[in-house]
């Protein structure tokens, strides 16, 4: 059976957000990305997206696929996404342009250079973090990542 490297999986998102155009540098601010860290409080740390490996489950019909050996597993990975403006209606534009090319770069990489075998969206959150001046909006990615052990 194979190891999973967890921390590689979350790196390679992380690393592949920081490098494409469409999320490298937004509304002229460079993206910050963190894995693990406590959720982002700073406007002056925006956009920020935090990485989180939430759990993982090995259902136990899909423990035979593929012979007797490999096991599917699937792994949740929470993507909290945070943008911030003065006035709230901007704050949301940011929020949303935020997550629209957060998706359509993980559309363009559903395997993650081939970390995984395909990367799925299972829902979120929409939310405000307080901020002393103006209006943080956050929304949560949550992504299935299917992998074969």
């Amino acid at each position: 059976m194979a190891e999973i490297d967890y921390r590689a999986i979350i790196e390679e998102i992380k690393a592949i957000l920081e490098v494409h155009d469409l999320t490298r540098q937004i509304g002229g601010n460079t993206l910050i990305v963190d894995i693990d860290e406590v959720p982002n409080e700073n406007s002056e740390r925006c956009p920020w997206i935090g990485l989180y490996l939430l759990d993982w489950s090995t259902p136990g019909e899909e423990e035979l696929i593929g012979g007797a050996t490999p096991f599917v597993t699937y792994l949740t990975v929470e993507c909290v996404l945070m943008d911030y403006a003065i006035d709230e209606g901007t704050a949301c534009k940011y929020r949303d342009r935020l997550i629209s090319r957060v998706k359509e770069v993980i559309k363009g990489n559903r395997t993650l250079n081939s970390k995984v075998l395909i990367t799925r969206y299972i829902g979120g959150v929409f939310g405000t973090i307080s901020a002393q001046e103006g209006y943080m909006k956050s929304v949560t990615l949550r992504l299935q990542l299917e992998v074969r052990e």
